[in-house]
């Protein structure tokens, strides 16, 4: 039972995390991007997709090549 209680609240304890880490990275100014191994985007916060110009639905599971860039214009 004991190791039962442990690994609920290591589960709750992760999730808690999860969602500051969430937060945080939302509230973030600046774009931020998670690529795997591959170089396939894993999430971006909202600040990357209004850079990016692309909803995350659509960038997330693709390349940075695979998205239409083109129109991005760097300052």
């Amino acid at each position: 039972a004991a190791a039962s209680l442990d690994r609920a609240s290591t589960s709750e304890a992760l999730s808690e995390a999860a969602a500051r880490d969430a937060a945080t990275l939302e509230a973030i100014r600046d774009g931020i991007v998670t690529f795997d191994e591959e170089g396939t985007i894993r999430s971006l916060n909202r600040a990357a997709a209004r850079l990016l110009r692309a909803p995350r639905e659509t960038a997330i599971g693709k390349t940075l090549a695979a998205l239409d860039l083109e129109a991005l214009e760097l300052a």
